[in-house]
C-alpha cells in the first residue's frame, strides 16, 4: 500500500483507471479545461472543456498520450468508465453526460493518440466509418465498465437506469439490459438528478452540471461562465474566471454566485442552463426538479472529527481564535451555515467588476474545498489565511502567529 510511481497528466475529473493485459499501459478517461469563456463558439471549438482518453506507460519512461473524444456538433460529456479487452483489440469509454459508450478498435489501423496533449475535437480520420470509432447510445448515466473474458462483451453499470447493460463491442450494439430494480416512477428529486447529469442541456452536449459540480460538489477548477457581468476575451486574462463552488447544502446558503447578486435558486438554475451551458431555458417543472435534487445534497461525515463529533485540543484553541476579535472570522462566516449571506468588500475586487464585493462561502466542509478564494488563487487554507485573506488584509487586524494559524486551520477542518 505504498505509492510506487506518479504518472503526471494534464487532466481533471479522473475516474476509472484500467490497465492493458500485460500491465505496461494505464488508461483513464478524463476532462480537460481549456479555460475560455462559455460562449457557443468557444464551446463548439472545444475551447471551454473537452473529454479525452489518456494512456501512459506504467514505467513512466514515455510521455502520456491522449485521444480527443469530442465530435463537433455532438460532443462527448463526462467521460467516466474505461475498459480494455484482454487481447487489446477494443478500448471502451463510457460518457455519463452524453449517455453513451464509445468503442475504439486497435487492430484495423493505429489510433491517432498524440503525446502530451491532443486536438480540441476528435481526429477527422476517425469519422470516416472504418470501424475504429463507434458510439453506442445507452441512455441514463453509464459509469463503470468492464470487458468479459471473451474480449467482446462489455458490461456497463448505468446509475440512472438502475441497470447493468450488456454491449456487443463487435457490432457496437446494446445486446441486453439487466434491471436492478428501483421505483417505476422517479421522484421529483431523481428527475432533477437526471437533469443535473444531462449534457444535452448544454450547447451540442459538451458538458453537464456534473462536469463542474462533480458528484454535486466541485471539481476545484475555475471557469468564465458569464454570470459575473463581463467576459474575458483571452484565456490569459483570468479575472472573470471563478472557482466552481460546491452544491452541498446550496439550498441553505442564499444568496448565490460569488458576487451574491442572485437571490433565487430557481433563477440561478436557469442562469446556469442558459449562460454557463448555453442551452435552453428550463421549464417550471424542470426547475422544481433541479431544486428538489439540490436540496438533497449534504456533506459527508467530517474525517477531522471523532465518531462522537469531538474535536482535538488544537482545534478547540482554533475555535477560540475563530470566535474572538483576534481572528474575527465569524463576522462574515457566522450562523448555522457559517456564512452571513451578505456582500463584503475583501480587498480582492477588480476595478471593472460589474458587481461590487463578494458573497462569503459557507465554511462547512472547507477542508475539501481547495483551492480557495473566488478565483482559486490560494491552493491551501494556510496560503489563504497567511496571504490575501489574512486578518490584516480583510479586517486591518494584526496577523496571526504561526501557532495561532495552525490552531485556526485545525478548527476550520472540523467544520
Amino acid at each position: 500500500w505504498k505509492v510506487v510511481r506518479d504518472l503526471p497528466i494534464d487532466g481533471a475529473n479522473l475516474r476509472q483507471v484500467t490497465f492493458s493485459a500485460d500491465g505496461k499501459t494505464a488508461f483513464v478517461a478524463n476532462m480537460f479545461n481549456r479555460g475560455f469563456a462559455t460562449t457557443r463558439n468557444n464551446i463548439d471549438l472545444g475551447w471551454v472543456v473537452g473529454q479525452r482518453l489518456t494512456r501512459a506507460a506504467v514505467d513512466g519512461d514515455s510521455p502520456y498520450e491522449t485521444l480527443t473524444l469530442d465530435v463537433k456538433g455532438k460532443a462527448a460529456s463526462d467521460a467516466h468508465g474505461m475498459a480494455v479487452s484482454k487481447d487489446g483489440k477494443f478500448l471502451a469509454v463510457s460518457c455519463g453526460g452524453s449517455h453513451e459508450v464509445m468503442i475504439f478498435r486497435t487492430d484495423l489501423r493505429r489510433l491517432p493518440f498524440r503525446p502530451n496533449g491532443s486536438r480540441d475535437i476528435v481526429p477527422a480520420e476517425l469519422l470516416k466509418g472504418d470501424g475504429r470509432f463507434r458510439r453506442v447510445t445507452l441512455g441514463g448515466r453509464p459509469t463503470e465498465i468492464a470487458f468479459a473474458d471473451d474480449g467482446k462483451t462489455l458490461y456497463v453499470a448505468n446509475y440512472l437506469n438502475n441497470a447493468v447493460q450488456v454491449v456487443d463491442a463487435e457490432t457496437a450494439t446494446l445486446a441486453r439490459t439487466i434491471s436492478l430494480g428501483g421505483p417505476g416512477t422517479p421522484s421529483l428529486a431523481r428527475k432533477g438528478e437526471a437533469l443535473f447529469h444531462d449534457a444535452r442541456r448544454s450547447f451540442n452536449q459538451w458538458y453537464s452540471c456534473n462536469t463542474c459540480h462533480s458528484d454535486g460538489h466541485t471539481n476545484g477548477l475555475d471557469f468564465d461562465t458569464l454570470n459575473d457581468g463581463r467576459q474575458d476575451l483571452s484565456v490569459l486574462h483570468l479575472r472573470s474566471r471563478k472557482k466552481v463552488p460546491t452544491m452541498r447544502r446550496v439550498a441553505h446558503t442564499r444568496p448565490w454566485t460569488w458576487h451574491g447578486w442572485q437571490t433565487s435558486l430557481e433563477d440561478a438554475t436557469n442562469e446556469s442552463f442558459t449562460k454557463s451551458m448555453q442551452g435552453p431555458q428550463a421549464t417550471a417543472e424542470e426547475t422544481r426538479a433541479m431544486v428538489a435534487y439540490l436540496e438533497t445534497l449534504e456533506f459527508p461525515r467530517n474525517p477531522y472529527r471523532g465518531k462522537d463529533g469531538s474535536i482535538s485540543a488544537q482545534a478547540q484553541r482554533g475555535r477560540d481564535i475563530f470566535r474572538s476579535s483576534r481572528g474575527a472570522c465569524n463576522t462574515c462566516h457566522g450562523g448555522p451555515e457559517l456564512t452571513d449571506g451578505k456582500i463584503h468588500a475583501t480587498g480582492l475586487e477588480e476595478p471593472d467588476d460589474a458587481y461590487r464585493g463578494y458573497n462569503p462561502p459557507s465554511l462547512r466542509g472547507v477542508y475539501d474545498k481547495d483551492p480557495y478564494l473566488h478565483d482559486g488563487r490560494a491552493k491551501s487554507l494556510k496560503e489563504a489565511l497567511a496571504g490575501p485573506h489574512s486578518p490584516q488584509e480583510v479586517s486591518g487586524l494584526e496577523n496571526l502567529s504561526e501557532n495561532e494559524l495552525e490552531d485556526l486551520i485545525a478548527y476550520l477542518k472540523t467544520l
